[in-house]
Parts: C-alpha cells; structure tokens; sequence
C-alpha cells in the first residue's frame, strides 16, 4: 500500500508520496524543503487545470473557424470547398470524442468524408465506392478508426504513387 500526506492549501488537497515525505524527514531544511515541495506540486495542478480548460477551448475554436470558412466558401458560391471544410469539421469532431468503439455506418462515413477530402486533392486520379449488401452489419460495434488507416495507407502508399491514380472499393 502506497502512502501519501495530504496537505490542503487553498482549493483542492496535495498528496505527496512517500517518497517525498522520505525526503523531507531526511532534509535538515526541513521546512524550506516542504515548502518548495508543495510550491512545485500546486504550479502542476494549476497547470493541469489550464491544459483541461485549453483543451476544451481549442476544438471549439476551430469548429468555429471552420465554420467561418465554410460561409466564406459558400458566400463566394464555391460549393466543393464548403463541403470539403464540413466533412473535415466533421472527421475532427468525430477524432475528439472519447469513445473507443464505434458502429460500422459511423466508421464508414467517416471514411466517406475522409474519401471526400482526398478527391479534392486528387481529382480524377482517385475513385472509391463504398456498398454493404448486408445493412445489418452497419450496426455492428467495432473500433473507432478500424479502417481508417488502411484507407489512408492506400491512398498514400499506393495511389499517389502512380500518375493513373486508382480505386478504393469497400
């Protein structure tokens, strides 16, 4: 069993491990010692809570920045560009949630919009269709991002490869 001191300043308590306590028994200094061990422990819990509200922060600025982009796209009536800024909001919403395991239509749609965003850039040189003859199977659970990578690897260790281009079938 680890054991621990908690010492309560303003806010939440600091645990110091036993370890620490070891130090400061053992320190002459012993008070200077505590001090700049409690000091050092509540710079990382405030900087733990910053990086939690930053980290919360960012995601919604960038929805909102894409979202500006998008209108931008669609005022200057260019469709192909606001509907490539929505799926790449939408793939980056979908990356954030904390889920590990997915259905099999959410994964696939995700790959549709990933598909999207890479036609943009290739153009004619990429191809894809995507069919499920069993619809049941869109329901079943399985890891988030499972295809993902192979669908990636393809376009980037194949596709792009060769002047041709070429085709992705699910």
């Amino acid at each position: 069993m680890k054991r621990s001191l908690s010492i309560t300043l303003v806010g939440s308590p600091l645990f110091l491990s036993t370890t620490e306590i070891c130090m400061y028994l053992s320190n002459p200094n012993r008070t200077n010692t505590l001090v700049h061990m409690v000091q050092k422990k509540e710079i990382l819990r405030r900087k733990a809570e910053l990086d939690a509200y930053q980290s919360k922060i960012e995601p919604h600025f960038l929805y909102g920045t894409l979202e500006s982009l998008r209108m931008l796209a669609l005022n200057n009536e260019d469709e192909e560009v606001a509907k490539g800024i929505l799926d790449l909001a939408k793939l980056m919403r979908y990356s954030l949630t904390s889920s590990q395991t997915s259905t099999l239509e959410k994964e696939l749609n995700q790959i549709k919009r990933y598909l999207n965003l890479q036609k943009l850039r290739l153009s004619d040189r990429l191809e894809w269709t995507i069919n499920v003859e069993d619809e049941e199977l869109l329901n079943l659970t399985c890891p988030q991002f499972l295809l993902q990578p192979i669908v990636e690897n393809s376009i980037k260790h194949g596709i792009e490869k060769v002047r041709r281009g070429g085709s992705i079938v699910i």
